[in-house]
């Protein structure tokens, strides 16, 4: 018996998914808690993610683009979690400003965003050509 071979759609959403899981407890870590105003911004921080997983379901039979969602997935998770871990404040430096006054926390997850935008544009164009 053969073993399957390696299949990037499946990959993706696991990244996805972790990536997803791994931001919200960077966040929910380094905060003493959470409140119903900071939903917005947690919404806002996965929803590259949740656009990238439901992209690589649609491309289940497009092997080049499966790879290239897979290969960009990868990179903006690493990339965001790694901004997300440098960014949080020292420890009892002070009072917290809030989630939801915390720029990296809403413009990585809005650079994200535009750059799975221009992806999923690009990937869109390539197909209809």
């Amino acid at each position: 018996m053969s073993p399957s071979p390696f299949r990037a759609e499946p990959a993706t959403r696991a990244v996805c998914a972790i990536a997803a899981l791994a931001s919200l407890g960077l966040l929910a870590g380094r905060l003493s808690g959470l409140h119903v105003s900071d939903l917005p911004v947690l919404i806002l921080l996965v929803a590259p993610y949740g656009l990238l997983a439901v992209m690589a379901a649609g491309v289940r039979r497009r092997r080049a683009d499966a790879w290239t969602l897979l290969i960009t997935t990868v990179l903006l998770a690493l990339g965001g979690i790694a901004l997300l871990a440098f960014q949080s404040p020292h420890p009892f430096t002070g009072p917290e400003p809030g989630l939801a006054l915390s720029v990296i926390v809403i413009a990585l997850p809005l650079l994200q965003l535009v750059v799975v935008a221009l992806l999923g544009l690009g990937l869109l164009l390539r197909r209809l050509l």
